[in-house]
Protein backbone atom coordinates (compact mmCIF):
# COMPACT_ATOMS: atom_id res chain seq x y z
CA UNK A 1 0.00 0.00 0.00
CA UNK A 2 1.42 3.36 -1.03
CA UNK A 3 1.96 5.73 1.84
CA UNK A 4 0.53 9.22 1.53
CA UNK A 5 2.85 11.93 2.81
CA UNK A 6 2.97 15.69 2.91
CA UNK A 7 5.10 17.22 0.18
CA UNK A 8 8.17 19.28 1.04
CA UNK A 9 6.42 22.37 -0.30
CA UNK A 10 3.58 22.04 2.17
CA UNK A 11 5.93 21.09 4.98
CA UNK A 12 7.93 24.27 4.40
CA UNK A 13 4.70 26.25 4.19
CA UNK A 14 3.33 24.78 7.42
CA UNK A 15 6.64 25.09 9.27
CA UNK A 16 7.14 28.68 8.18
CA UNK A 17 3.54 29.66 8.94
CA UNK A 18 3.46 27.98 12.35
CA UNK A 19 6.86 29.41 13.24
CA UNK A 20 5.93 32.95 12.24
CA UNK A 21 2.57 32.81 14.01
CA UNK A 22 4.34 31.39 17.07
CA UNK A 23 6.96 34.14 16.97
CA UNK A 24 4.24 36.76 16.52
CA UNK A 25 2.25 35.38 19.45
CA UNK A 26 5.28 35.14 21.75
CA UNK A 27 6.43 38.60 20.69
CA UNK A 28 3.00 40.05 21.38
CA UNK A 29 2.91 38.39 24.80
CA UNK A 30 6.41 39.55 25.69
CA UNK A 31 5.63 43.04 24.41
CA UNK A 32 2.56 43.10 26.62
CA UNK A 33 4.60 42.07 29.68
CA UNK A 34 7.49 44.42 28.93
CA UNK A 35 5.13 47.31 28.20
CA UNK A 36 3.32 46.67 31.46
CA UNK A 37 6.60 46.66 33.40
CA UNK A 38 7.85 49.75 31.61
CA UNK A 39 4.58 51.51 32.34
CA UNK A 40 4.73 50.56 36.00
CA UNK A 41 8.37 51.66 36.29
CA UNK A 42 7.64 54.93 34.52
CA UNK A 43 4.70 55.69 36.81
CA UNK A 44 6.79 54.76 39.83
CA UNK A 45 9.61 57.06 38.77
CA UNK A 46 7.18 59.88 38.06
CA UNK A 47 5.48 59.32 41.44
CA UNK A 48 8.81 59.39 43.30
CA UNK A 49 9.86 62.50 41.39
CA UNK A 50 6.58 64.26 42.22
CA UNK A 51 6.76 63.38 45.94
CA UNK A 52 10.42 64.43 46.19
CA UNK A 53 9.67 67.68 44.40
CA UNK A 54 6.83 68.46 46.80
CA UNK A 55 9.06 67.66 49.76
CA UNK A 56 11.73 70.09 48.63
CA UNK A 57 9.20 72.91 48.23
CA UNK A 58 8.07 72.91 51.90
CA UNK A 59 9.61 75.15 54.55
CA UNK A 60 9.05 75.96 58.21
CA UNK A 61 8.99 79.47 59.66
CA UNK A 62 8.12 80.87 63.06
CA UNK A 63 5.98 83.76 61.78
CA UNK A 64 2.94 83.76 59.53
CA UNK A 65 3.75 84.34 55.83
CA UNK A 66 3.01 87.79 54.46
CA UNK A 67 2.25 86.53 50.91
CA UNK A 68 -1.24 85.73 49.73
CA UNK A 69 -0.18 83.27 47.10
CA UNK A 70 1.04 80.72 49.56
CA UNK A 71 -0.61 78.27 51.96
CA UNK A 72 0.40 78.12 55.60
CA UNK A 73 -0.46 75.58 58.22
CA UNK A 74 0.03 76.05 61.97
CA UNK A 75 2.46 73.42 63.17
CA UNK A 76 4.16 73.18 66.55
CA UNK A 77 5.51 76.67 67.33
CA UNK A 78 5.51 77.93 63.80
CA UNK A 79 4.06 77.57 60.36
CA UNK A 80 4.39 75.19 57.43
CA UNK A 81 4.61 77.29 54.29
CA UNK A 82 3.90 75.95 50.80
CA UNK A 83 2.63 77.06 47.36
CA UNK A 84 -1.08 76.98 46.62
CA UNK A 85 -0.40 74.43 43.87
CA UNK A 86 1.35 72.24 46.39
CA UNK A 87 0.05 68.68 46.49
CA UNK A 88 -2.43 69.32 43.70
CA UNK A 89 -3.35 66.42 41.49
CA UNK A 90 -1.12 66.42 38.42
CA UNK A 91 -1.12 63.69 35.77
CA UNK A 92 -3.15 61.44 38.10
CA UNK A 93 -0.53 61.74 40.87
CA UNK A 94 -2.27 62.60 44.13
CA UNK A 95 -0.21 63.65 47.15
CA UNK A 96 -1.03 64.37 50.79
CA UNK A 97 0.73 65.79 53.83
CA UNK A 98 0.37 63.63 56.95
CA UNK A 99 1.45 63.54 60.51
CA UNK A 100 3.35 60.50 61.66
CA UNK A 101 0.19 59.08 63.27
CA UNK A 102 -1.68 59.20 59.93
CA UNK A 103 -3.63 62.44 60.22
CA UNK A 104 -4.11 64.18 56.86
CA UNK A 105 -3.09 67.82 57.18
CA UNK A 106 -3.34 68.90 53.59
CA UNK A 107 -3.71 67.51 50.09
CA UNK A 108 -5.63 64.87 48.23
CA UNK A 109 -8.59 63.19 49.76
CA UNK A 110 -9.74 60.89 46.94
CA UNK A 111 -7.64 57.79 46.61
CA UNK A 112 -5.52 58.70 49.64
CA UNK A 113 -8.51 58.66 51.94
CA UNK A 114 -8.94 54.96 51.17
CA UNK A 115 -5.53 54.00 52.53
CA UNK A 116 -5.27 56.15 55.67
CA UNK A 117 -4.99 53.04 57.81
CA UNK A 118 -1.77 51.92 56.14
CA UNK A 119 1.36 52.66 58.12
CA UNK A 120 4.05 54.79 56.57
CA UNK A 121 7.17 53.12 55.22
CA UNK A 122 10.12 55.29 54.39
CA UNK A 123 11.04 55.53 50.69
CA UNK A 124 9.30 52.31 49.66
CA UNK A 125 7.24 51.90 46.53
CA UNK A 126 4.46 49.37 46.75
CA UNK A 127 1.25 48.42 44.99
CA UNK A 128 -2.14 48.52 46.70
CA UNK A 129 -5.44 47.24 45.38
CA UNK A 130 -8.50 49.28 46.35
CA UNK A 131 -11.99 48.37 45.10
CA UNK A 132 -10.62 46.40 42.12
CA UNK A 133 -8.33 49.32 41.33
CA UNK A 134 -4.56 49.05 41.53
CA UNK A 135 -2.48 51.96 42.81
CA UNK A 136 1.22 52.66 43.25
CA UNK A 137 2.02 54.24 46.61
CA UNK A 138 5.15 56.01 47.77
CA UNK A 139 5.86 57.43 51.26
CA UNK A 140 8.51 60.00 52.04
CA UNK A 141 9.38 61.39 55.49
CA UNK A 142 10.33 65.08 55.61
CA UNK A 143 13.83 65.58 57.00
CA UNK A 144 13.72 69.37 57.26
CA UNK A 145 14.15 70.95 60.70
CA UNK A 146 10.90 71.21 62.72
CA UNK A 147 9.15 69.01 60.11
CA UNK A 148 10.59 65.64 61.05
CA UNK A 149 7.23 64.33 62.24
CA UNK A 150 5.56 64.91 58.86
CA UNK A 151 5.17 62.56 55.89
CA UNK A 152 4.19 63.05 52.26
CA UNK A 153 2.36 60.15 50.66
CA UNK A 154 1.91 59.96 46.90
CA UNK A 155 -0.44 57.70 44.99
CA UNK A 156 -1.05 57.16 41.30
CA UNK A 157 -3.65 54.83 39.72
CA UNK A 158 -2.19 51.92 37.80
CA UNK A 159 -5.43 50.40 36.54
CA UNK A 160 -6.33 53.27 34.19
CA UNK A 161 -3.01 53.03 32.44
CA UNK A 162 -3.23 49.26 32.32
CA UNK A 163 -6.66 49.63 30.71
CA UNK A 164 -5.12 51.80 28.03
CA UNK A 165 -2.49 49.14 27.49
CA UNK A 166 -5.22 46.50 27.28
CA UNK A 167 -7.01 48.55 24.66
CA UNK A 168 -3.83 48.74 22.63
CA UNK A 169 -3.50 44.97 22.95
CA UNK A 170 -7.09 44.46 21.77
CA UNK A 171 -6.39 46.65 18.77
CA UNK A 172 -3.36 44.51 17.98
CA UNK A 173 -5.48 41.35 18.23
CA UNK A 174 -7.96 42.84 15.78
CA UNK A 175 -5.19 43.00 13.21
CA UNK A 176 -4.12 39.39 13.78
CA UNK A 177 -6.10 38.08 10.73
CA UNK A 178 -4.23 40.60 8.58
CA UNK A 179 -0.92 39.53 10.11
CA UNK A 180 -1.86 35.88 9.53
CA UNK A 181 -2.71 36.60 5.88
CA UNK A 182 0.63 38.35 5.39
CA UNK A 183 2.40 35.41 7.04
CA UNK A 184 0.58 32.88 4.83
CA UNK A 185 1.41 34.84 1.67
CA UNK A 186 5.00 35.11 2.85
CA UNK A 187 5.07 31.35 3.50
CA UNK A 188 3.77 30.59 0.01
CA UNK A 189 6.33 32.89 -1.59
CA UNK A 190 9.12 31.48 0.58
CA UNK A 191 8.27 27.83 -0.15
CA UNK A 192 7.94 28.58 -3.87
CA UNK A 193 11.26 30.41 -3.90
CA UNK A 194 13.09 27.74 -1.89
CA UNK A 195 11.83 24.89 -4.07
CA UNK A 196 12.24 26.67 -7.42
CA UNK A 197 15.77 25.27 -8.01
CA UNK A 198 14.56 21.79 -7.03
CA UNK A 199 11.69 22.03 -9.54
CA UNK A 200 14.22 22.91 -12.23
CA UNK A 201 16.29 19.90 -11.22
CA UNK A 202 13.23 17.65 -11.40
CA UNK A 203 12.22 19.01 -14.83
CA UNK A 204 15.72 18.47 -16.24
CA UNK A 205 15.98 14.99 -14.73
CA UNK A 206 12.57 14.11 -16.25
CA UNK A 207 13.72 15.33 -19.66
CA UNK A 208 16.83 13.18 -19.39
CA UNK A 209 14.80 10.18 -18.23
CA UNK A 210 11.99 10.49 -20.81
CA UNK A 211 14.00 11.79 -23.76
CA UNK A 212 16.78 10.51 -25.96
CA UNK A 213 19.17 13.36 -25.16
CA UNK A 214 21.47 12.28 -22.35
CA UNK A 215 23.57 15.43 -22.78
CA UNK A 216 21.17 17.61 -20.80
CA UNK A 217 22.40 18.78 -17.42
CA UNK A 218 20.88 20.57 -14.46
CA UNK A 219 21.77 24.27 -14.54
CA UNK A 220 24.03 25.42 -11.71
CA UNK A 221 24.84 28.83 -10.29
CA UNK A 222 27.90 30.49 -8.82
CA UNK A 223 26.43 30.45 -5.33
CA UNK A 224 27.88 27.74 -3.14
CA UNK A 225 24.79 26.50 -1.39
CA UNK A 226 23.42 23.03 -0.70
CA UNK A 227 21.06 23.00 -3.70
CA UNK A 228 23.86 23.97 -6.08
CA UNK A 229 26.04 21.20 -4.60
CA UNK A 230 23.17 18.75 -5.11
CA UNK A 231 22.79 19.85 -8.75
CA UNK A 232 26.50 19.31 -9.36
CA UNK A 233 26.28 15.86 -7.74
CA UNK A 234 23.40 14.94 -10.05
CA UNK A 235 25.33 16.23 -13.07
CA UNK A 236 28.33 14.11 -12.13
CA UNK A 237 26.05 11.11 -11.80
CA UNK A 238 24.49 11.83 -15.23
CA UNK A 239 27.98 12.10 -16.73
CA UNK A 240 28.91 8.67 -15.43
CA UNK A 241 25.58 7.19 -16.56
CA UNK A 242 25.96 8.67 -20.03
CA UNK A 243 29.47 7.27 -20.31
CA UNK A 244 28.22 3.84 -19.21
CA UNK A 245 25.30 3.92 -21.68
CA UNK A 246 27.57 5.00 -24.52
CA UNK A 247 30.06 2.25 -23.75
CA UNK A 248 27.22 -0.30 -23.60
CA UNK A 249 25.72 0.86 -26.89
CA UNK A 250 29.09 0.96 -28.57
CA UNK A 251 29.95 -2.52 -27.35
CA UNK A 252 26.58 -3.91 -28.49
CA UNK A 253 26.91 -2.30 -31.87
CA UNK A 254 30.54 -3.38 -32.38
CA UNK A 255 29.90 -6.92 -31.18
CA UNK A 256 26.84 -7.29 -33.41
CA UNK A 257 28.69 -6.02 -36.46
CA UNK A 258 31.66 -8.29 -35.79
CA UNK A 259 29.45 -11.34 -35.31
CA UNK A 260 27.33 -10.85 -38.45
CA UNK A 261 30.06 -11.79 -40.91
CA UNK A 262 31.23 -15.08 -39.34
CA UNK A 263 27.62 -16.12 -38.69
CA UNK A 264 26.69 -15.42 -42.30
CA UNK A 265 29.62 -17.55 -43.42
CA UNK A 266 28.60 -20.37 -41.07
CA UNK A 267 24.99 -20.24 -42.28
CA UNK A 268 25.95 -20.24 -45.94
CA UNK A 269 28.37 -23.12 -45.47
CA UNK A 270 25.74 -25.16 -43.63
CA UNK A 271 23.20 -24.50 -46.40
CA UNK A 272 25.79 -25.60 -48.94
CA UNK A 273 26.64 -28.72 -46.93
CA UNK A 274 22.99 -29.67 -46.51
CA UNK A 275 22.70 -29.73 -50.30
CA UNK A 276 24.99 -32.76 -50.59
CA UNK A 277 23.01 -35.97 -51.05
CA UNK A 278 25.79 -38.19 -49.76
CA UNK A 279 25.37 -36.88 -46.19
CA UNK A 280 24.57 -39.55 -43.67
CA UNK A 281 21.50 -39.22 -41.50
CA UNK A 282 23.38 -38.36 -38.31
CA UNK A 283 25.48 -35.78 -40.22
CA UNK A 284 22.41 -34.17 -41.71
CA UNK A 285 20.74 -34.09 -38.28
CA UNK A 286 23.80 -32.35 -36.81
CA UNK A 287 23.89 -29.83 -39.65
CA UNK A 288 20.17 -29.15 -39.16
CA UNK A 289 20.75 -28.34 -35.48
CA UNK A 290 23.66 -26.04 -36.30
CA UNK A 291 21.63 -24.37 -39.07
CA UNK A 292 18.67 -23.67 -36.73
CA UNK A 293 20.97 -22.25 -34.06
CA UNK A 294 22.78 -20.04 -36.58
CA UNK A 295 19.44 -18.65 -37.77
CA UNK A 296 18.51 -17.91 -34.17
CA UNK A 297 21.84 -16.22 -33.62
CA UNK A 298 21.28 -14.10 -36.72
CA UNK A 299 17.89 -13.06 -35.34
CA UNK A 300 19.46 -12.21 -31.99
CA UNK A 301 22.15 -10.07 -33.64
CA UNK A 302 19.56 -8.23 -35.75
CA UNK A 303 17.52 -7.46 -32.63
CA UNK A 304 20.63 -6.27 -30.78
CA UNK A 305 21.58 -4.01 -33.69
CA UNK A 306 18.04 -2.68 -33.84
CA UNK A 307 18.03 -1.83 -30.13
CA UNK A 308 21.48 -0.24 -30.40
CA UNK A 309 20.49 1.93 -33.37
CA UNK A 310 17.26 3.03 -31.74
CA UNK A 311 19.18 4.04 -28.62
CA UNK A 312 21.71 5.96 -30.70
CA UNK A 313 19.16 8.42 -32.08
CA UNK A 314 16.31 8.91 -34.51
CA UNK A 315 18.41 9.94 -37.51
CA UNK A 316 18.92 6.27 -38.47
CA UNK A 317 15.16 5.73 -38.91
CA UNK A 318 13.53 8.66 -40.75
CA UNK A 319 9.74 8.86 -40.71
CA UNK A 320 7.33 9.18 -43.63
CA UNK A 321 3.64 8.70 -44.40
CA UNK A 322 2.98 4.95 -44.49
CA UNK A 323 -0.10 3.02 -45.51
CA UNK A 324 -0.28 1.10 -42.25
CA UNK A 325 -3.21 -0.98 -43.52
CA UNK A 326 -1.20 -2.23 -46.49
CA UNK A 327 1.89 -2.87 -44.36
CA UNK A 328 -0.09 -4.85 -41.76
CA UNK A 329 -1.79 -6.94 -44.44
CA UNK A 330 1.48 -7.76 -46.20
CA UNK A 331 3.25 -8.78 -43.00
CA UNK A 332 0.24 -10.84 -41.86
CA UNK A 333 0.07 -12.67 -45.21
CA UNK A 334 3.81 -13.36 -45.21
CA UNK A 335 3.78 -14.63 -41.63
CA UNK A 336 0.72 -16.79 -42.37
CA UNK A 337 2.82 -18.81 -44.82
CA UNK A 338 5.02 -20.05 -41.97
CA UNK A 339 2.15 -21.99 -40.37
CA UNK A 340 4.16 -22.70 -37.24
CA UNK A 341 2.29 -25.24 -35.07
CA UNK A 342 -0.38 -25.07 -37.77
CA UNK A 343 -1.51 -21.73 -36.30
CA UNK A 344 -3.84 -19.75 -38.56
CA UNK A 345 -3.75 -15.97 -38.90
CA UNK A 346 -7.02 -14.07 -39.38
CA UNK A 347 -7.18 -10.34 -40.12
CA UNK A 348 -9.72 -7.55 -39.80
CA UNK A 349 -7.96 -4.50 -41.22
CA UNK A 350 -9.61 -1.24 -42.27
CA UNK A 351 -8.37 0.11 -45.59
CA UNK A 352 -6.07 3.07 -46.17
CA UNK A 353 -5.10 3.93 -42.63
CA UNK A 354 -2.04 6.14 -42.89
CA UNK A 355 0.53 6.83 -40.20
CA UNK A 356 3.66 8.95 -40.03
CA UNK A 357 6.41 6.55 -39.01
CA UNK A 358 9.30 4.37 -40.08
CA UNK A 359 8.27 1.46 -42.29
CA UNK A 360 11.24 -0.73 -41.41
CA UNK A 361 10.64 -0.43 -37.66
CA UNK A 362 6.86 -0.92 -37.87
CA UNK A 363 7.39 -4.01 -40.02
CA UNK A 364 9.85 -5.38 -37.46
CA UNK A 365 7.37 -4.67 -34.66
CA UNK A 366 4.59 -6.60 -36.42
CA UNK A 367 6.87 -9.53 -37.23
CA UNK A 368 8.11 -9.80 -33.66
CA UNK A 369 4.63 -9.74 -32.10
CA UNK A 370 3.22 -12.27 -34.58
CA UNK A 371 6.34 -14.41 -34.15
CA UNK A 372 5.74 -14.24 -30.39
CA UNK A 373 2.21 -15.57 -30.89
CA UNK A 374 3.67 -18.41 -32.97
CA UNK A 375 6.26 -19.34 -30.36
CA UNK A 376 3.80 -19.48 -27.49
CA UNK A 377 0.69 -20.55 -29.37
CA UNK A 378 -1.04 -23.87 -29.10
CA UNK A 379 -1.12 -26.52 -31.80
CA UNK A 380 -3.81 -25.70 -34.41
CA UNK A 381 -4.33 -22.39 -32.68
CA UNK A 382 -5.35 -19.03 -34.05
CA UNK A 383 -3.96 -15.48 -34.12
CA UNK A 384 -6.28 -12.56 -34.95
CA UNK A 385 -5.02 -9.18 -36.14
CA UNK A 386 -7.21 -6.05 -36.05
CA UNK A 387 -6.39 -2.55 -37.33
CA UNK A 388 -8.96 0.19 -36.72
CA UNK A 389 -9.06 3.97 -36.62
CA UNK A 390 -11.39 6.09 -34.47
CA UNK A 391 -11.04 9.87 -34.46
CA UNK A 392 -7.28 10.44 -34.24
CA UNK A 393 -6.43 7.09 -32.63
CA UNK A 394 -5.18 4.09 -34.60
CA UNK A 395 -5.59 0.81 -32.72
CA UNK A 396 -3.65 -2.33 -33.60
CA UNK A 397 -4.72 -5.51 -31.78
CA UNK A 398 -2.95 -8.87 -32.03
CA UNK A 399 -4.73 -11.63 -30.11
CA UNK A 400 -3.77 -15.29 -29.76
CA UNK A 401 -5.21 -18.28 -27.93
CA UNK A 402 -1.84 -19.59 -26.76
CA UNK A 403 -0.39 -20.45 -23.38
CA UNK A 404 -0.75 -16.91 -22.05
CA UNK A 405 1.34 -15.09 -19.48
CA UNK A 406 1.16 -15.12 -15.71
CA UNK A 407 -0.42 -11.94 -14.37
CA UNK A 408 2.61 -11.15 -12.18
CA UNK A 409 4.93 -11.42 -15.19
CA UNK A 410 3.11 -9.20 -17.70
CA UNK A 411 5.07 -6.08 -16.75
CA UNK A 412 8.37 -7.92 -17.28
CA UNK A 413 7.91 -9.35 -20.78
CA UNK A 414 9.40 -6.20 -22.37
CA UNK A 415 12.58 -6.48 -20.31
CA UNK A 416 15.65 -7.52 -22.25
CA UNK A 417 16.47 -11.24 -22.13
CA UNK A 418 13.38 -11.98 -20.02
CA UNK A 419 11.65 -15.35 -20.42
CA UNK A 420 9.07 -17.03 -18.22
CA UNK A 421 10.87 -19.98 -16.68
CA UNK A 422 7.95 -22.34 -17.02
CA UNK A 423 7.43 -21.97 -20.74
CA UNK A 424 9.78 -19.44 -22.33
CA UNK A 425 13.00 -21.34 -22.70
CA UNK A 426 15.96 -20.89 -24.99
CA UNK A 427 14.34 -22.85 -27.79
CA UNK A 428 11.90 -19.97 -28.16
CA UNK A 429 14.47 -17.16 -28.35
CA UNK A 430 16.62 -14.97 -26.18
CA UNK A 431 13.98 -12.51 -24.98
CA UNK A 432 14.93 -9.50 -27.13
CA UNK A 433 11.98 -9.49 -29.55
CA UNK A 434 9.47 -7.77 -27.28
CA UNK A 435 12.16 -5.43 -25.92
CA UNK A 436 12.67 -4.20 -29.48
CA UNK A 437 8.89 -3.89 -29.87
CA UNK A 438 8.75 -1.65 -26.78
CA UNK A 439 11.54 0.58 -28.15
CA UNK A 440 9.83 0.88 -31.54
CA UNK A 441 6.55 1.86 -29.88
CA UNK A 442 8.36 4.43 -27.73
CA UNK A 443 10.08 5.80 -30.85
CA UNK A 444 6.66 6.38 -32.45
CA UNK A 445 5.17 7.95 -29.27
CA UNK A 446 2.65 5.14 -29.11
CA UNK A 447 1.44 3.00 -26.21
CA UNK A 448 1.18 -0.75 -25.73
CA UNK A 449 -0.97 -2.72 -23.32
CA UNK A 450 -0.94 -6.48 -22.75
CA UNK A 451 -3.89 -8.47 -21.49
CA UNK A 452 -3.34 -12.14 -20.80
CA UNK A 453 -4.85 -15.12 -19.03
CA UNK A 454 -2.68 -18.13 -18.31
CA UNK A 455 -3.48 -21.09 -20.63
CA UNK A 456 -6.08 -18.97 -22.44
CA UNK A 457 -4.17 -16.47 -24.56
CA UNK A 458 -2.69 -12.98 -24.80
CA UNK A 459 -3.76 -9.72 -26.42
CA UNK A 460 -1.39 -6.94 -27.47
CA UNK A 461 -3.11 -3.57 -27.85
CA UNK A 462 -1.13 -0.77 -29.52
CA UNK A 463 -2.46 2.76 -29.92
CA UNK A 464 -0.96 5.33 -32.30
CA UNK A 465 -1.79 9.04 -32.48
CA UNK A 466 -2.46 9.77 -36.13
Amino acid sequence: MKKIGISIKYRIFLLFTISMIGILSVSSYLTRIVSSNVLKNTLSEYLVSAVNSNTSKMRFQSTPPDKSDVVSLKHNDGYIVMDKAFLSILNDVESGLYTSDGELLYGGDKALSKINNIKFTYSRIYTKKINNQKYIVYDRQIKSKNLEDLWIRGIVPLTNNINQLNQITKNMIMFLPLYALIIILGSIIASYSILKPIRKMKATASQIMNGDDLNKRIPTSKTRDEINDLAETYNNMFNRLEESFNREKQFTSDASHELRTPLSVITNQIEYSLGHEELKDFEKESFDVIYRQSKRMNKLIEDMLGLSRLSSGSDRYPKEDINLSKLTSEVSNDMALIKHNNIKIETDIDKDIYFFGNKQLLERMLINIIDNSYKYGKLNGKTKIFLKKSSNIITLIIRDNGIGIKKDNINQIFDRFYREDSSRNKSNGYGLGLSLVAEIIKYHNATIKVESVKDTGSTFIIKFNS
